[in-house]
């Protein structure tokens, strides 16, 4: 399981690449021996999945024998972390689990998004009513306000793909079941799959469908997403499950989601295609 804390994931991650460098060809278990701490400790604090607290970063800047200049460099990118605001999503801190805060502090850093989904529109691509209907049913022992919470979040994450700057790149795949649910009814499903026409017509969004006729090549067990940043930060997955979501670093299992990504989406049918195929269902719908 992810875990998120005080200060901004990037910032995190800076401050976790340079103690990584620091530590050079020395090992997590010797490191954690001398400071008294797990070898994970160590590693996680060098991902940027654990947040450097002040007592860790002076013992460990100790054993680095970190001195003068170099020690005061290295503690200003970790002032970064310990002074940074909380994120918008902090408000809503009653209603998110740690693995989808994990989500939402990964995301928002992301350049690019690739999304498969088996059953139902990228979250980022939704319209608020269909958004109100999915929310419903998937946590349907919540109260209205959670609810409510739930859907104003994912409202707020579309942000990055229509407001922000730079925009966040939304590569999707999905079904041709995703299309032909009529989820909040005919009205809902009517306006969901208008509002897909209009976003694929963004430079940043692309949406391809597979369709039935795929059979079981173009079909995987379950959803999932790969997030991408710019540089050498490294890609991180989300898995969507039963229980929600589950986050993936280990490079090993990146990388296998990321081979699956591109055979799905060999399955699928081209841009002009799915579009056309969208507007066949709406006219349907009516």
């Amino acid at each position: 399981m992810a875990s998120t804390g005080p200060g901004n994931l990037k910032a995190r991650r800076d401050l976790g690449d340079q103690l990584r460098k620091l530590r050079g060809k020395r090992t997590a278990t010797s490191i954690a021996a001398e400071l008294g701490v797990s070898p994970s400790t160590v590693t996680r604090t060098e991902t940027g999945e654990r947040v450097c607290t002040e007592e860790y970063f002076h013992a460990l800047a100790d054993v680095f024998g970190l001195t003068g200049e170099k020690r005061q460099t290295l503690e200003e990118l970790a002032i970064a972390v310990w002074d940074a605001d909380p994120p918008w999503w902090a408000k809503f801190a009653d209603v998110l689990s740690a693995n989808y805060a994990a989500l939402l502090e990964y995301e928002e850093t992301a350049l690019r998004r690739r999304d498969y989904q088996i059953n139902l529109i990228p979250a980022h691509l939704q319209t608020e009513p269909y958004s109100e209907a999915v929310t419903a049913v998937d946590f349907a022992g919540l109260s209205r306000d959670a609810i409510d919470d739930l859907v104003a979040i994912r409202l707020e994450r579309q942000r990055r793909v229509f407001e922000a700057d730079p925009r966040l790149e939304v590569e999707a795949v999905v079904t041709e079941g995703v299309l032909r649910w009529a989820v909040g009814g005919p009205e809902v499903h009517r306006n969901q799959l208008a509002r897909l026409l209009d976003v694929t017509e963004l430079p940043n969004v692309s949406l391809r469908v597979i369709p039935f006729t795929a059979g079981a090549g173009g079909t995987y067990a379950s959803s999932f997403q790969i997030l991408s940043y710019g540089g050498d930060e490294p890609e991180v997955v989300f898995g969507q499950g039963v229980s929600g979501s589950t986050f993936m670093n280990d490079p090993r299992e990146v990388r296998r989601f990321g081979r699956l990504f591109t055979t799905l989406s060999k399955h699928a049918l081209s841009l002009e295609d799915s579009r056309a195929l969208i507007a066949t269902i709406k006219k349907d719908t009516t």
